[in-house]
């Protein structure tokens, strides 16, 4: 898909596609909806304030196994998933602080259980990789880091999928490779739901931002045959 064709495309799946001048067009996308991982009751603890916390520090994103292997945890940004011989749960955490204490790091934050928030310390010892996490409100029981799970990119419109080969796979490796080297933190990227085509080329730009602690943005570009990958700033 060359040219012209490229902007006919982006208007055909739903982009808005705004003319800039030289040559170039904006098309912004609605992207997918999200998976919420906290569900109704969770969100508001009784005193009315929400469970999405402004930095979940070093916890979102990994995956915890008791050493029977019968439960994990699975952390969101604002959620743990815990799961269980008993049953799955999603429950609203919050980080609210960290320190160093005797060789461990220790977050402390609140778990939201039995409709109300309670006070939590998350425990992390070990080395990056080989840690081991304690949290009473959360059973008690040690849980040690689950391998890191792939790279995922996340609120991509197919219709931007479309413009750019109709790979995912190609765009996603593409995306993950850059960020192991500019953002080892980064265990997955959003689309920020808008592309530039290059009229002339049919050259389509567009920015990510990556899931690491610096929120790295990174700009990817199809030419019609492979993806060149760079960050920005």
């Amino acid at each position: 898909m060359r040219r012209g064709n490229k902007v006919v495309a982006a208007i055909a799946v739903g982009a808005l596609a705004i003319a800039l001048g030289s040559g170039v067009v904006r098309c912004a996308f609605r992207g997918e909806e999200p998976a919420r991982e906290v569900t109704g009751e969770g969100t508001t603890g009784s005193d009315g304030e929400g469970a999405e916390s402004e930095d979940a520090g070093p916890l979102a994103g990994t995956s915890w196994s008791s050493g029977s292997g019968e439960a994990s945890l699975t952390f969101g940004e604002s959620s743990v998933r815990i799961e269980s011989p008993s049953g799955t749960s999603d429950v609203p955490y919050e980080v609210l602080g960290e320190y160093e204490a005797q060789n461990a790091t220790v977050l402390s934050g609140r778990v939201f259980l039995g409709g109300a928030w309670a006070d939590a310390s998350f425990i992390l010892e070990g080395e990056e990789g080989s840690r081991r996490l304690d949290c009473d409100a959360l059973g008690g029981s040690p849980f040690t880091e689950a391998p890191a799970q792939g790279f995922a990119l996340s609120e991509v419109d197919p219709g931007f999928i479309e413009l750019v080969g109709g790979d995912r796979g190609a765009l996603e490796a593409a995306v993950a490779e850059w960020a192991r080297g500019n953002a080892p933190g980064a265990t997955g990227a959003s689309f920020d739901r808008e592309a530039y085509i290059d009229y002339a080329s049919g050259q389509v730009t567009a920015t990510f931002t990556c899931s690491d602690p610096a929120a790295t943005e990174v700009t990817v570009s199809y030419d019609g045959s492979a993806f060149s990958v760079w960050g920005i700033g």
